[in-house]
C-alpha cells in the first residue's frame, strides 16, 4: 500500500447514514419483451443476474417514455442492483433506485457495491416490504461536518485504481501474461465455436456423484486464514458456492471437481467447478467426469453447459438433488468423431483467457496514461 492511500484511510472520519438520506426508490412501467421494437437505442432490463440485466436491447417504445439513465435497477428475483448508464425499460419485477447525490465515474463502483451489500437482507423479505427495507438500512460512509464526503470519495478510488494497476501490472509481467500469443490449436478453436458439433447426453452417464460427508459446521469459520484455510461448499449464489473455510484434514474433500447446488433460494441449480481442495456443508454435493480425471479447465467449460440446463429447471420448491433427478436429466456438449471432445474444451477455455488478458493489457495501458 502506497504511503498516500494510507494517509488517505487515516483521514477518514465515518459517518452513518440511511438509504433513504441517499436514494429513493420506485416502481417501473413494465414491458413483455413481445412489446419491444427494432432498434439498439435503449437496454431493456429484466430481473436476470446476466449481462448487468440486459435481456437484450430495443428502439423507442410508441407512446411509452423509457426510464432515465444514471439511477441503478434492482431486478427482484435475485436482488441485484445494476447502474443505468443508458435509458431503459423495464420488464416484470424492477424497480429503480434513484440517487439524491451525482454518480461520477469514480463513485458509481463504490455505491454499486455498497448497494449490493443489502441483497441478503431482501432476499429475506416479500416484495410488497422490499422498498420499505431498503430506505430504512443503515450504511457507513466517510463523513464530514455530519455530510457524505464525496470528495474523499473521488480521491480513495482514484489511489485504489492507481494502486491496483502497478499490482495487476506487475503481476502479468512476472508471470509472462503481458502479450500472451494464441496457439494454432487455441486460435482454431475460438474459429470453430459457432460451427462446434452438440450432442446430447444423459449426465449420468458421464459423471459419477462422489460421497462427501458433511464437514462439521462447529468447527467452521466464515472467513479464511491460516488455521482455516479450506473452502467449503454451501447453498450460496456467487463466490463459486464457497460460504464457510474449515481445517484441513478435519473433513472429506476433493479438488477438480464439480459443485452443484441442490438448495437455497436463489442458488438451487447453480454449478461450479471447484479447483482448489474443498468440502460440503450441505445442500450440495459433488460430482466427477467418470471417464478419467480432466483439468479445471474443462469443468469449467462442463459446469457453464450443467448448468445451463440445470438453474432454471430447479428451485427450493423442487431440489436439484441427483438420484433419479439430475443423473438423468440431459446436457449439451461439443463432440468430435461422436466422442465428447475435451480437448476442444480445453483450448477454448485456454484461448478466452487469452484474449481476456490482452485486453486487460490494454486497458492497463489506457488507463496508466489516463492516470
Amino acid at each position: 500500500m502506497t504511503a498516500s492511500l494510507k494517509q488517505t484511510l487515516t483521514e477518514i472520519e465515518w459517518g452513518e447514514y440511511q438509504l433513504s438520506d441517499l436514494f429513493t426508490i420506485e416502481n417501473t412501467a413494465s414491458f413483455n419483451k413481445e412489446h419491444l421494437s427494432e432498434g439498439e437505442d435503449f437496454d431493456y432490463v429484466t430481473r436476470t443476474s446476466l449481462k448487468q440485466g440486459v435481456l437484450q436491447t430495443t428502439g423507442q417504445l410508441k407512446g411509452k417514455a423509457p426510464n432515465a439513465s444514471k439511477v441503478w435497477s434492482l431486478g427482484l428475483l435475485q436482488m441485484d442492483f445494476f447502474y443505468r448508464s443508458r435509458p431503459w425499460y423495464a420488464g416484470q419485477f424492477v424497480r429503480k433506485v434513484v440517487p439524491k447525490f451525482k454518480p461520477t465515474p469514480r463513485n458509481i463502483p463504490f455505491f454499486t457495491s455498497l448497494l449490493n451489500k443489502v441483497k441478503p437482507l431482501l432476499l429475506n423479505v416479500l416484495i410488497r416490504d422490499v422498498n420499505h427495507t431498503f430506505l430504512k438500512q443503515k450504511v457507513r460512509l466517510p463523513s464530514k461536518n455530519g455530510q457524505v464526503d464525496f470528495a474523499l470519495l473521488e480521491k480513495l478510488a482514484t489511489q485504489l485504481e492507481k494502486e491496483n494497476l502497478k499490482n495487476i501490472q506487475a503481476y502479468l509481467q512476472e508471470n509472462g501474461l503481458d502479450t500472451p500469443q494464441l496457439t494454432p490449436a487455441q486460435a482454431r478453436a475460438l474459429a470453430d465455436f459457432k460451427n462446434l458439433t452438440w450432442q446430447e447426453y444423459q449426465i449420468g452417464e458421464l459423471f459419477a456423484k462422489l460421497p462427501c460427508p458433511r464437514a462439521p459446521k462447529q468447527n467452521l469459520r466464515k472467513s479464511p486464514s491460516p488455521e482455516f484455510n479450506t473452502p467449503v461448499v454451501y447453498c450460496k449464489f456467487g463466490d463459486n458456492g464457497i460460504m464457510y473455510w474449515g481445517r484441513e484434514n478435519e473433513f472429506t474433500t476433493y479438488s477438480k471437481v464439480i459443485a452443484i447446488i441442490s438448495n437455497g433460494a436463489i442458488a438451487t441449480g447453480k454449478v461450479y467447478a471447484q479447483k482448489q481442495t474443498t468440502g460440503i456443508l450441505s445442500d450440495s454435493y459433488f460430482i466427477q467426469w467418470k471417464n478419467g480425471e480432466v483439468s479445471h479447465r474443462v469443468n469449467l467449460f462442463l459446469s457453464l453447459c450443467l448448468e445451463k440446463g440445470l438453474y432454471h429447471k430447479y428451485s427450493r420448491d423442487n431440489l436439484a438433488t441427483w438420484t433419479n433427478k439430475v443423473e438423468k436429466d440431459k446436457v449439451l456438449l461439443p463432440t468430435k468423431n461422436g466422442v465428447v471432445d475435451l480437448t476442444f474444451m480445453e483450448n477454448f477455455i485456454v484461448a478466452l483467457e487469452k484474449q481476456l488478458l490482452k485486453d486487460l493489457g490494454q486497458y492497463l495501458q489506457k488507463r496508466k496514461k489516463a492516470t
